[in-house]
């Protein structure tokens, strides 16, 4: 291979790897006022996306890799990676507990603790309990999910109720999430936990310092099937 052939492949690695990373969401929209142009609840933005803001209009925008909660009024967004550009708006900054930017990177695990749920969605007895692979923030967690299906969770670090849902994704905001608090369901603090939905598991740990309720959307995220 000469020098020319190897820089080919490497522009078209590093093109490759640049369209991929411009193309993974950056940040999620926690909430909207107004009518901004192009975005919505719950949207998923990559970085470099531009959002316009009129007067009177504002977004609540989490960055999924840094934890970065901010509430934008008015003004010109550039969406970034770890947090947002601003022109000509009010902005409010600030961290939140989140295991998001983890989930996103994390490999899904369904072969390594599928034997906790059976297919007729009994927990099955192992050797070793698993470890939980991410942390929520709110006793209240919203599951990303598609389609049609099942969702179990059940409490692993002591006995207690099964929590079974049949879900149509019609039911779901933007056909996608499931949030617990708007559905009057919580789980404890401290607890360890495994979500069931279809062939994907996820074992996860609630915070003992977790809040109730409507807590900040990135930190009581699950997701149980990708992203993109």
């Amino acid at each position: 291979m000469n020098l020319a052939q190897f820089a080919a492949i490497l522009a078209a690695t590093w093109g490759f790897a640049s369209s991929a990373l411009a193309q993974a969401p950056a940040a999620i929209v926690e909430d909207v006022s107004g009518n901004p142009s192009g975005v919505g609840f719950m949207d998923y933005v990559e970085a470099g996306r531009i959002i316009r803001l009129s007067p009177g209009d504002s977004i609540v925008l989490s960055y999924l890799k840094s934890c970065i909660r901010e509430v934008i009024r008015s003004g010109v967004i550039t969406v970034g990676v770890d947090q947002s550009e601003v022109q000509d708006a009010k902005l409010e900054r600030g961290k939140v507990d989140c295991d998001a930017g983890r989930m996103l990177a994390a490999p899904r695990q369904a072969n390594d603790i599928a034997g906790w749920v059976s297919k007729d969605l009994q927990l099955q007895p192992m050797a070793t309990a698993p470890v939980p692979e991410f942390t929520l923030y709110g006793l209240c967690p919203i599951f990303e999910v598609r389609g049609d299906g099942t969702l179990v969770v059940q409490r692993l670090d002591k006995a207690d109720n099964r929590i079974v849902l049949t879900i149509f994704r019609k039911q779901l905001v933007r056909e996608a999430f499931l949030d617990f608090s708007a559905v009057g369901l919580s789980l404890a603090p401290g607890g360890v936990y495994v979500a069931a939905w279809g062939d994907h598991r996820v074992v996860f740990k609630i915070d003992p310092d977790a809040r109730a309720g409507r807590a900040p959307i990135i930190g009581r995220w699950l997701r149980l099937e990708p992203t993109n």
